[in-house]
């Protein structure tokens, strides 16, 4: 978001997963489904979703999460983008019967009760880590003014086996991602790393 050259990157990644394994976790570079919605219930854990709550699923691959959800609210009001659009138009077919809008150019304008990201900022590919960071600090920060009730995002972790660590991936200490955030009170931060993943959710909440 706000980078073409990293965003390029990106879309060639997992569109060559999508071509592989077509609308699965794999698909998505995920491992399997019982991953893919341990991760989900992270993300919404701490957050208070009542009846007809409006998300933001930005990077929703085939709209898994869009499932998922409604399972919790099912009159929520769903937005899923994604710069891949094969993902996109095959989460228009999965969901053409429900109310969920999927996109491949977010909105300049509107707002979300909840915005939620999972994996997004996973993929690094060649990328500096340097600048890979400042780009996904960038991202989260120009989000967070368009979640009016919170954001929840996941992160690989620094504090994890390096012997298993992948290249291509980019890994962050979570207290370090967390000072270089433009959060002002009365935000209220969960960093949850209690999860067996290597991983950790950051949830803010207005």
């Amino acid at each position: 978001m706000g980078n073409k050259h990293f965003e390029d990157l990106i879309r060639a990644y997992y569109s060559k997963k999508f071509s592989e394994f077509g609308p699965s976790p794999k698909g998505v570079d995920w491992n399997g489904i019982d991953s893919q919605h341990a991760r989900f219930k992270m993300l919404v854990k701490h957050l208070e979703i009542e009846g007809n709550s409006t998300f933001l699923d930005f990077g929703c691959g085939y709209g898994e999460l869009f499932t998922f959800l409604k399972g919790i609210d099912k009159s929520l009001d769903y937005l899923g983008y994604d710069i891949v659009e094969t993902s996109i138009q095959t989460a228009k077919k999965i969901h053409s019967r429900s109310q969920a809008n999927f996109v491949s150019v977010l909105p300049q304008l509107g707002d979300w009760d909840f915005v939620l990201m999972s994996g997004v900022f996973n993929v690094k590919g060649e990328v500096d880590e340097v600048e890979w960071g400042a780009y996904v600090v960038s991202t989260i920060n120009s989000l967070l003014p368009r979640a009016t009730k919170g954001i929840s995002f996941n992160m690989l972790t620094t504090f994890s086996d390096v012997h298993f660590r992948k290249a291509h991936l980019y890994y962050v200490d979570p207290v370090e991602l967390l000072s270089r955030l433009d959060m002002r009170p009365p935000y209220a931060v969960i960093l949850d790393h209690s999860y067996p993943m290597w991983e950790y959710t950051v949830t803010i909440l207005k």
